[in-house]
């Protein structure tokens, strides 16, 4: 059963739309279709955070080597899979571990 098309739900399924057509995964994606795919919000957030990464959008990267010259006190998640992302801060030319950022079980 598709997700409701709210204001929220497809700003968020846009991104991942934009990347399915970015990719060339497919052509003619559109919000509605990620809607309709999407189980939950949880899976349409995680979603959202796994194209933020690869767009290296709000603070969400692959690695930590994707964030270039790091500025003191800036955060990092990194998204390593769909159901694992970690948080980093970066303090005294180092990346410090703060917490794993589990969207969803």
């Amino acid at each position: 059963m598709p997700l409701p098309a709210s204001t929220h739900a497809l700003q968020m399924a846009g991104y991942t739309a934009r990347y399915m057509r970015e990719k060339g995964y497919w052509e003619d994606c559109n919000p509605e279709d990620i809607l309709r795919l999407a189980d939950s919000y949880a899976e349409l957030s995680a979603w959202q955070k796994f194209v933020w990464a690869h767009y290296k959008m709000n603070n969400y990267y692959y690695s930590l080597y994707d964030v270039v010259q790091p500025k003191e006190g800036q955060t990092a998640v990194i998204v390593e899979s769909e159901k694992k992302m970690t948080r980093y801060r970066y303090q005294d030319g180092n990346w410090n571990y703060m917490q794993d950022e589990t969207p969803f079980n």
